[in-house]
Parts: structure tokens; sequence; C-alpha cells
């Protein structure tokens, strides 16, 4: 019995280590193969959670990212909305300044002007005055010579009636006063009532006669002329005083015009400069508005660009980070998957190397067994040569 005890127990010795192999190998390669699995779960967890925070990491970023670019942009149209406000706010302002001016200006030169107008007026209606006497005494000259001219007057031929008109008035003192003298001295001498007495008297009333009708003569005709003569001197001197005032108004006249002149081309300058300098301010303010407009469509259009590209750029970014996200699961969970396959098939070979070790151990027990034929308290040779006792 002790012999078969002790070959039971070298037969289960030489058996036992590679079963305890095959079961060992299999558990080991069962642990491995379930720590690959335990790899790949928890990568297949987390990975989706790393995606999720992508997601989530770039959907925030475009969020900033449109945010920012809309502030950008209200800050953009609030800067050109205040700045054509005060373009259009100094536009307005500039105009009216430049209407107050020329308004002034105008309020000015028609003040300036009616001055102007009023002291020509006054000045030369002053010398006009002057002259007026003298036109008026004229008037009345020329009046009184063409009444005398319509009467006859100056054309008529003198008659006794003028004769009697014009005599002095001491004529018949002087007469009856030369005839007694006359008569007086005839008497003196003796010959009142001679011949010679009246031959003498009628002489000299003869003499007188003519000399006092000669003298009648010369004093209507000077008369006549004195009186024609003054009324033409007066007439004269109204036509000089006439032409006097007449030049004076023509200096009122070419002085109001020159006046008039003036004031229609200081009225036209100041239109023409008012207008010259509206247009130039209403370009100033087209260009300013316009190169406001191009800067405010130019800044839009490049932050648009930049938004644009930075949101491609941002989606780009994602893509790559999620490929290599995904490339790089690949590559875990295939190199995971290649070492568990290579390792069950490192542990199947193993495996199969244990069962050959056993298969061959128990051959070589059973070889023994036939080499050894069992005899009675023999049950033939052990391992080590001996033979079972």
């Amino acid at each position: 019995m002790g012999s078969i005890a002790s070959a039971v127990g070298s037969i289960v010795g030489s058996v036992a280590s590679p079963v305890l192999g095959l079961i060992g190998g299999n558990q080991a390669n069962n642990q491995q193969q379930q720590g690959y699995s335990n790899a790949n779960g928890i990568i297949n967890q987390y990975y989706p959670k790393a995606q999720e925070a992508i997601n989530t990491g770039y959907g925030t970023a475009i969020n900033d990212i449109n945010q920012g670019y809309l502030g950008a942009s209200n800050q953009i149209n609030n800067g050109y909305n205040l700045g054509a406000a005060g373009y259009n706010q100094g536009y307005d302002t500039a105009r009216g300044a430049l209407g107050t001016g020329y308004n002034t200006t105008v309020g000015a030169l028609n003040t300036g002007y009616g001055n102007a107008r009023n002291d020509i007026n006054a000045g030369y209606g002053q010398a006009a005055a002057g002259f007026q006497p003298f036109v008026n005494v004229g008037q009345t000259g020329a009046n009184t010579l063409n009444n005398l001219i319509g009467s006859g007057y100056t054309t008529n031929q003198f008659s006794n009636k003028d004769l009697n008109a014009q005599l002095a008035p001491n004529y018949d003192f002087q007469l009856k006063q030369g005839q007694g003298a006359t008569n007086a001295l005839a008497n003196a001498t003796g010959g009142l009532v001679s011949g010679n007495a009246f031959q003498g008297l009628n002489s000299f009333t003869q003499n007188f006669a003519a000399n006092a009708y000669q003298n009648a003569f010369n004093n209507y005709q000077n008369q006549r002329q004195n009186i024609v003569g003054n009324l033409q001197n007066t007439t004269n001197a109204g036509q000089i005083a006439a032409a006097g005032q007449g030049s004076v108004y023509t200096g009122q006249a070419n002085a109001l015009s020159g006046l008039d002149t003036g004031y229609a081309g200081a009225l036209g300058n100041a239109a023409t400069g008012y207008g010259t300098n509206l247009a130039t301010l209403g370009t100033n303010y087209g260009g300013n508005m316009a190169n406001l407009g191009t800067s405010y469509g130019s800044t839009q259009a490049q932050m648009g660009i930049n938004q644009a590209s930075n949101l491609a750029n941002l989606n780009t970014n994602q893509a790559q980070t999620t490929a290599n996200l995904y490339t790089g699961q690949a590559n875990i969970l295939g190199n995971n998957n290649v070492n568990a396959g290579n390792a069950a098939a490192n542990a199947t070979n193993a495996q199969y190397g244990r069962a050959g070790t056993l298969a061959n151990a128990a051959g070589n027990y059973f070889s023994s067994f036939n080499q050894a034929p069992a005899s009675a308290g023999n049950f033939g040779p052990t391992q080590g040569g001996g033979n079972i006792a």
C-alpha cells in the first residue's frame, strides 16, 4: 500500500503542476481580458464625456464670440449714430450761424443804405433848398416878363397917352414959370405985346414942350428897358439858380445811383458768400457723412470677416479636436483589443503548452507502466525508476 500511495503521489505531483498552470493561465487570461474590457468600458464611458465637454466648451466659445461681436457691433452702431448726430448738429449749427451772419450782414447793409440814402437826400435837399428862393424869384420874373410880353408892353409904340403918362409931374409948373419969366422980361423991356414978345413966348413954349416930349420918350424907353432888363436879370438869376439846383439834383441822382449800385453789389456779394459757404458746408457735411458711412461699413464688414474667421477657426479646431479625440479613442480601443487578442493568443498558446506538458507527463507515466509490468506486490516502475511496492 505504501508503494501505491507513493506512486499515486508521484503521479499527482507530476500532473498537478500542469493542471494548476492551466487553471491559473485561464484565470489570468480571464482577468487580463476583463481588464481590457474594463479599460474599454472606461474609455467608452469618458470619451463621450470628453466629447460633450469639447462641444460645451466650443459652444460657449461660439456664444462668447457672437456676444462679443454683437457687443462690438452695437458699440460701432452707437459710435456711428453719435458721429452722425454730431455731424448733423454741427451742420445745423453752422448753417444757422451762416444764416444769422447773412441776415445780420443784410440788416447792416439795409440800415447803412437807408442811412446813407437819407443823408444824401438831406444834404442834396439842403443844397437844392438854398437855390430855391432864387429859382422862385426867377420864376416870378419870368412870369412877369411873359405877362408884359403878352400885354404888348415891350412892343408898344410911344403915343400921346404915354406922353402924358411920362411927363414930369412939375411940367405945368415949370411951363408956367418959364412963360411968366418970359413975359416979365418982355414987360420989363417994354415989349409985352410986341411981336417979338409973342415970338419969344412961342419959341420958349415950343422948345420947352419939345424938350419935355423928348424927356418923356426917353423916360418911357428907359423905364421899359429898365423893367424888362430887371425882369431879364431876375429870370437869368432864376435860370442860374435852376441850373445849380439841377446840378444838385444830378449829383443827388448820381450819388443815389452809386449808392444803389454799391448796395446791390454788397447784397450780391453777401448772397454769393452765403451761398458759397452753404455749398462748402454741404460738401464738407456730405464728405464727412460719406467717410463716416464708409468707415462704419468697412468696420462692420471687417468685424464680420473676423467673426466668420474666428468661428471657422473655432469650428475647425472643434472638428480637429473631436477627430483627434475619436482617433485617440479608436487607437486606444484598437490597441487594447489588439493587446487583448495578443494576450488571449499568448494565454491560449501557454495553455496549449501546459496541456501538452500535462499530456506528455501522463504519457510518460503510462509508458513506464508498460515497460515494467506489474507483479504481486509490484505495480511497475515509478517516475524515479523504481517499482511501485
